[in-house]
């Protein structure tokens, strides 16, 4: 005899099956309240009415955010531009090595304080700690966009999830 496919978790619908609150915000491309480091926030989730599930039908599901720290985009760019070659935005930044590196040697002879300029105006350098810079009203946000050692990491986790599923099926 066949048996019936047991119900999934509720906590595991797929995204069509459920609703999710999303969280008040000032204007879409601040941080909101309660942002982790790692720009996710928990929301409250609950399954569509007529979705059968194992468990409670509200939830939390991670949504992505700008997590910020207080630094603002408009003073990186103008200490990078006007006092960039003393170092001037890497010390706002929180990279102090870099920033006396600047300082010694009038902005890596001034080509170090162009790269610098662009990446700030790129919004591909941030702060130190990991957040993003902290955007005014009006100005356009870009994707964060970091390459590190995990990014060759992180696509091989997901072609092993991939394979993964497909043994499943």
């Amino acid at each position: 005899a066949d048996l019936p496919d047991p119900l999934p978790s509720c906590d595991s619908l797929l995204v069509f099956q459920f609703e999710c609150q999303h969280p008040p915000s000032p204007w879409p491309d601040n941080q909101v309240e309660g942002c982790r480091p790692n720009n996710t926030i928990l929301v409250n989730c609950s399954a569509h009415t007529g979705v059968e599930c194992n468990g409670s039908r509200n939830f939390f599901r991670e949504a992505p955010c700008r997590y910020t720290n207080g630094y603002k985009y408009a003073t990186a760019l103008a200490l990078s531009i006007f006092f960039g070659n003393f170092g001037a935005d890497r010390f706002y930044l929180g990279y102090p090595v870099m920033g006396v590196l600047k300082l010694c040697t009038c902005g890596f002879f001034v080509i170090g304080n162009l790269v610098d300029i662009t990446l700030i105006a790129t919004q591909g350098l941030g702060p130190a700690d990991g957040s993003l810079l902290e955007v005014s009203q009006g100005l356009p946000v870009i994707a964060p966009w970091k390459v590190s050692c995990r990014t060759q990491l992180d696509i091989k986790s997901l072609a092993n999830e991939e394979w993964d599923m497909r043994e499943l099926r």
